[in-house]
């Protein structure tokens, strides 16, 4: 996080440590899972906001209180039963914590697994296969991260399940393939990197990346650039080049107005709406605000990638 200076990935940092700790005190009281891993999920759900859905509608606030209500509610019976009663856990009330366990998982992995999903459908071929691959993996790891909440489902009743060993293999397993999946994706290897790289081919001369300056020597950068010029280009009838090499103009005029070396998504979204929109202004195209809103528009479904290159 500090390193690609991504303030969105605190909320993946604090899943994390909620994790560890639930991992961790669940050794001394089994109750600590069930306080601790629901708030590692709900945890995901302000970095898909953060990550897919700046300037763009979304279902964030219902989606956060039914989580959090949910929550509530669940740690209330827990630790009112834990210290407030000494009547045994019923298979109903053991049911329901489960039920609401796995509603708030269904809810805020699934989230983030269906925004994984549509990127990987919208990716064009212009964007490197090693972003694709991360989205895949980050999906696995959420469809993973649901079923280690689906499997005590199979036996809702608190003894029986303790009893059975296939249960807890298999959630051992789906937490290991979760953990695997998750590191593998937030910690891509550059060797993986420039593997999937090398077996991508451009097929086109509109699919070659632009080469930045310096200053924009990034990947992310490169991607956008890539991708919003080849859009840009039948718009104004120019060339992929001559459309990329606007972008990047534009690009270099926002970073000096907010001094940063690194521009972020609003850098880009402002770079759109003001610099290339004046451009294309001064080169007569016509119908600029139609275009500045097209590119804008695909800015913003695509305001993931920023994150996911910068890693």
């Amino acid at each position: 996080m500090r390193a690609a200076g991504l303030k969105e990935l605190k909320w993946v940092f604090l899943a994390f440590v909620f994790a560890a700790l639930a991992a961790i005190l669940g050794l001394a009281w089994t109750g600590f899972r069930i306080l601790l891993n629901p708030p590692v999920a709900i945890f995901i759900l302000p970095f898909v906001k953060e990550t897919f859905f700046k300037k763009k509608r979304s279902r964030y606030k219902q989606l956060l209180a039914i989580s959090i209500c949910l929550f509530i509610i669940l740690a209330s019976l827990r630790i009112s039963n834990e210290f407030l009663g000494d009547a045994p856990i019923t298979d109903i009330f053991y049911l329901s914590i489960l039920t609401m366990i796995l509603a708030i998982f269904s809810i805020c992995y699934g989230w983030f697994f269906i925004e994984c999903l549509r990127m990987i459908r919208i990716l064009t071929g212009s964007i490197e296969q090693w972003v694709k691959t991360r989205y895949k993996l980050l999906a696995l790891s959420c469809a993973l991260a649901i079923s280690t909440a689906v499997f005590p489902m199979c036996y809702p009743n608190h003894e029986t399940f303790h009893v059975q060993d296939a249960i807890k293999i298999a959630m051992a397993v789906s937490n290991l393939l979760f953990s695997a999946t998750s590191f593998t994706a937030w910690f891509l290897p550059n060797r993986i990197k420039r593997r999937l790289a090398n077996s991508q081919v451009p097929t086109t001369a509109e699919e070659v990346p632009v080469k930045p300056t310096q200053k924009l020597g990034n990947a992310v950068v490169i991607a956008i650039i890539d991708y919003l010029g080849n859009k840009l280009a039948p718009l104004i009838n120019k060339s992929p080049e001559a459309a990329k090499g606007l972008l990047l103009l534009s690009i270099e005029a926002a970073e000096k107005e907010v001094n940063t070396l690194m521009p972020d998504f609003t850098t880009l979204h402002d770079a759109i709406l003001v610099d290339l929109k004046d451009r294309l202004e001064q080169l007569g195209i016509g119908d600029v605000q139609h275009i500045i809103d097209v590119l804008a528009s695909d800015l913003v479904d695509h305001q993931s990638l920023l994150v996911m290159l910068s890693l």
